[in-house]
């Protein structure tokens, strides 16, 4: 290239913004503007006469004479006309993006190359400023369990947020979004309800609140309160709806939590008042009725008397007892122990030899003499005296052949026991309401609180696990499944 050429080249690509480097088939830069220098940091007297590669970071330098030497050989295009993403380096050493647009030029059938370079360093600053924020906001929803999502009424589209995605149980890879399915998420007696506000913000531009039941493909029941509004067109048709998703879930179960413990409270503060009251009144009269036998020197009937005061006391003295024995169990914060559980088995079984029938009672317990379980022992000691000694209580003594079998084990990271007896069992219209309070089904047969199931099944929970029914033909089976601790899981 003469010299009148490379000067003709410099006074046009001086103004330009983009960088513009002119090389020979070597490699060999002849022309550099302004732009380049600002680019790079280099001078043109640094440039002129240097390999183009000088501006290319070390990694890819050593090969880009091989290309253009290819290029010579065979005249087989690749990069030329074709704008491509590309890094630069600067003299300082600094890697940055560029975009490269590579063109042939001929003087006097000599082959010269043109590069435009394009800095991509706003862009793609941009882009992490956009990522960066983008990543806070995804994090910001996923602490909060808040999403977004915008439905586009022209082109029938709908986005969701990466949380939104979470609450519903699915992936961007697993599920497109669109309105009709995404309303197929909702509990059917909520479904009406969402579909007819989100008309109405189409349709007279209100904004709405409301909170339904969405099942996920988990099946699981989740609680969620959303907002929203629509966006218009200077004409006043609705182009977009906006709205956001809250999940409240663990808010709602606190509050349905919160409403059947005030129910419960209200009833054992019923039934407490009346079970107190009751013996103590029954004992009044019975006293002054036998006050007067006495009086009467019919000591016979006095003592008979005295006899019902004595068991309605013994009543009373139960209540109580498992009154304090159920406040303690709720109120009680117990470590973690590593107990034998054919040990604490076998002593409750001894502590309840006393119980009347006792003796008639087939005992079998299966389980490995190691089985050791990590918990509360004391809510886990009440869990088995109580099955136990409703075994025991509630024999059936017209079977022959009566017995209590105990059997525990593990499985996929679950400690299970068993509690079978064939005993009176339970009659079925009861099954629904076992576990309530104050609830007796042998009257005749045995005297109790009726708060035993009841404590079972709240130390089952504060344990972490449940207590389930299995009704039988005859006689009754408990089913108790609780996590084990990490260290136990296999």
């Amino acid at each position: 290239m003469s010299t009148a050429q490379i000067r003709f080249f410099r006074e046009i690509t001086a103004p330009l913004i983009e960088g513009v480097v002119i090389i020979d088939r070597r490699g060999s830069i002849l022309v550099s503007n302004q732009a380049v220098t600002d680019l790079f940091g280099y001078s043109e007297t640094d440039l002129v006469g240097k390999n183009v590669n000088i501006l290319m970071p070390a990694e890819y330098a050593p090969h880009h004479n091989s290309y253009i030497d290819r290029y010579n050989r065979t005249n087989e295009a690749r990069i030329l006309g074709v704008g491509r993403n590309a890094e630069g380096q600067h003299c300082d050493g600094s890697i940055f993006p560029v975009n490269l647009k590579v063109k042939k030029i001929e003087f006097e059938n000599t082959p010269y190359y043109m590069g435009v370079i394009h800095s991509l360093q706003r862009q793609q600053k941009a882009a992490d400023t956009l990522k960066f924020h983008t990543e806070l906001l995804e994090r910001a929803e996923a602490i909060a369990h808040l999403g977004h999502w915008r439905v586009d009424l022209v082109k029938n589209q709908l986005f969701w947020s990466k949380e939104i995605y979470r609450i519903h149980g699915v992936t961007p890879d697993t599920y497109t979004p669109d309105v009709e399915s995404a309303l197929d998420f909702y509990h059917p007696d909520d479904r009406k309800i969402v579909n007819g506000l989100l008309d109405q913000a189409i349709e007279s531009d209100e904004d709405f609140t409301f909170e339904a039941r969405i099942l996920n493909t988990s099946g699981q029941t989740v609680y969620v309160r959303s907002s929203g509004e629509s966006t218009r067109d200077k004409h006043g048709n609705a182009i977009s709806v906006f709205g956001v998703f809250l999940d409240i879930t663990k808010m709602k179960q606190t509050e349905l939590a919160l409403i059947k413990a005030n129910e419960e409270l209200e009833e054992f503060a019923y039934r407490t008042s009346h079970d107190l009251r009751s013996p103590l009144v029954s004992s009044a009269s019975l006293i002054a009725l036998s006050k007067k036998e006495i009086a009467n020197k019919n000591f016979e009937h006095a003592s008979q008397c005295l006899d019902l005061v004595e068991h309605s006391l013994t009543d009373l003295d139960t209540l109580v007892q498992d009154i304090l024995t159920l406040t303690q169990a709720q109120k009680q914060d117990e470590d973690l122990e590593s107990i034998n559980v054919g040990d604490m088995i076998s002593n409750a079984i001894q502590k309840m030899s006393h119980i009347e029938n006792f003796n008639r009672l087939d005992v079998q317990i299966e389980l490995n003499k190691d089985l050791v379980l990590k918990t509360q022992p004391n809510r886990f000691n009440l869990i088995i005296e109580n099955l136990i000694s409703n075994a025991i209580k509630y024999q059936n003594t017209q079977e022959e052949n009566s017995y209590l079998n105990i059997t525990a084990w593990t499985k996929n990271n679950f400690f299970i026991l068993e509690v079978t007896d064939n005993g009176l069992g339970v009659p079925e219209e009861y099954h629904s309401k076992l576990f309530e309070m104050f609830k007796r089904f042998h009257t005749r047969v045995a005297h109790g609180s009726g708060l035993g199931l009841y404590m079972v099944k709240k130390s089952a929970e504060l344990l972490g696990g449940e207590i389930g029914f299995l009704p039988r033909a005859k006689g009754s089976k408990f089913r108790l499944l609780l996590p084990l601790s990490s260290d136990e899981k296999v």
